[in-house]
């Protein structure tokens, strides 16, 4: 029986990149000179704003390609390796270095993913991924292990919106019979939980807290039993 769609989030909900953005940079850093004696803290300031979804409500339909995706990053790394010493045109050069280091190295799935989907999936549940990530999440869902468990992949790279613009949901509800049931399972309040209520999509906070959050859970394992509810 078909008991509905879920729509998860993906990093830090399915699966985490072990220190982010700034561990990336930061081994770009480490490759390039011994001398650069840096670690992710003294990455992580500099990339606080400056990503998509730090902007949500400004869509970038206008970006077509993957590379045009990834050339409009480059000078928020640059910018992180200038401060950390880097002369600056070298800095531009190692910006583009951060890309295959952050595609390929140190992501690991959350323990219970797997065993959540698969059991979810054997009650009738159908599962897609919605998340504020880069060109290649399908490809680095697939490297996981996930492409069985999951039926689509959507990113907003792609999409052109963030999370939790409504625009951002459209796509996959625009796929889905009006009376089917849908929830979306995410670790931001802000982006998954709120921008899920905006389009009618009741939403599971995992793994974080919030006052408005009508359904928290520890663990991935916990939605199951919300949703059996």
């Amino acid at each position: 029986m078909d008991l509905g769609c879920l729509i998860w989030d993906f990093g830090g909900t399915l699966a985490f990149r072990e220190g982010g953005w700034s561990k990336a940079c930061a081994d770009v850093l480490r490759r390039e000179k011994s001398s650069y004696d840096v670690d992710i803290a003294d990455v992580r300031p500099h990339l606080q704003e400056g990503f998509p979804w730090h902007t949500p409500n400004e869509p970038h339909t206008d970006i077509s390609t993957s590379e045009e995706w990834w050339e409009q990053l480059y000078p928020l790394f640059a910018d992180a390796f200038e401060a950390n010493g880097v002369p600056p045109a070298r800095a531009r050069s190692l910006a583009e270095a951060v890309r295959p280091v952050y595609l390929q190295n140190d992501w690991h799935l959350v323990d219970d993913t797997v065993p959540t989907l698969s059991r979810l999936s054997a009650r009738g549940w159908t599962h897609l991924i919605l998340s504020n990530h880069v060109p290649e999440l399908e490809a680095i869902v697939r490297s996981l292990g996930l492409a069985d468990h999951i039926d689509r992949v959507y990113t907003s790279a792609h999409l052109g919106y963030e999370k939790p613009h409504p625009k951002a949901f459209q796509p996959i509800l625009s796929t889905l019979e009006a009376e089917t049931t849908v929830w979306m399972v995410g670790d931001s309040f802000r982006a998954d939980v709120q921008g899920a209520s905006n389009v009618g999509v009741s939403g599971i906070l995992v793994r974080n807290e919030h006052p408005e959050a009508a359904y928290t859970c520890d663990t991935l394992s916990e939605v199951a039993e919300i949703l059996n509810e």
